[in-house]
């Protein structure tokens, strides 16, 4: 079959780097284009809410998104996976040496922290978190670049917490630690949207295809 090209493909981050809209993005574009080189893919970055939006006007074809607090009537969402939020934290941190039950939200609270501004989806999760839990926290640093805040976090500025899909599996054994948290069970969505009305076309439905096939293996290797 022969394809129209694919005008827009759009990935959501918490931030605007298309490298931090999630680590297995490249990886399932890369997928994509070796299976399907005639299709040209466009991708554009966003906050999950304005992905939505793009989405509704038609103005993309498809949208990844994270936990959005944004349900659309116009919108149909198709659930990829959902990942509880982790520690990240030096190797060599106490944080690290704690048994897993040990290691609840309150005692990493007591730690500096480093997070993301408050306009980043990832921080609004964290703070309904904290505030069904009862705790405030005053990060030391806010920074708007997921690459800065794992820096900060290597060098020892404090800690922080994100979803293991935002971190490549080698940063792992790079001086930093992913580990659960004993007492947070609530998982958070990752999805892939597109319009109710009228066809998807050709090449985005060959992509939900490509996701759907080939994302569990992915996201486990880039998971704990």
């Amino acid at each position: 079959m022969e394809f129209r090209q694919l005008t827009y493909f759009l990935a959501a981050a918490h931030t605007q780097n298309f490298r931090r809209a999630a680590v297995f993005l490249p990886s399932l574009l890369a997928s994509f284009c070796r299976q399907y080189p005639a299709i040209h893919l466009i991708v554009s970055v966003a906050h999950s809410d304005e992905v939505i939006n793009l989405v509704e006007r038609g103005e993309v074809d498809l949208g990844f998104i994270y936990d959005p607090d944004v349900r659309s009537e116009v919108v149909s969402m198709k659930e990829l996976f959902r990942q509880p939020l982790h520690l990240l934290t030096r190797l060599d941190h106490s944080l690290a040496r704690l048994e897993v039950g040990e290691r609840t939200l309150a005692r990493i609270v007591e730690e500096p922290l480093i997070l993301f501004g408050e306009g980043a989806r990832l921080r609004k999760v964290l703070n309904r978190l904290l505030l069904q839990r009862g705790l405030a926290v005053q990060p030391v640093i806010e920074i708007g670049s997921l690459e800065g805040l794992k820096e900060l976090v290597k060098q020892g500025c404090g800690v922080t917490l994100l979803p293991p899909a935002l971190l490549w599996q080698t940063e792992q054994s790079n001086g930093l630690a992913l580990l659960p948290l004993a007492d947070v069970s609530e998982t958070f969505l990752f999805a892939l949207i597109h319009r109710r009305i009228g066809m998807i076309s050709p090449p985005a439905y060959r992509f939900i295809q490509v996701t759907t096939e080939i994302l569990a293996t992915v996201v486990k290797r880039f998971s704990l």
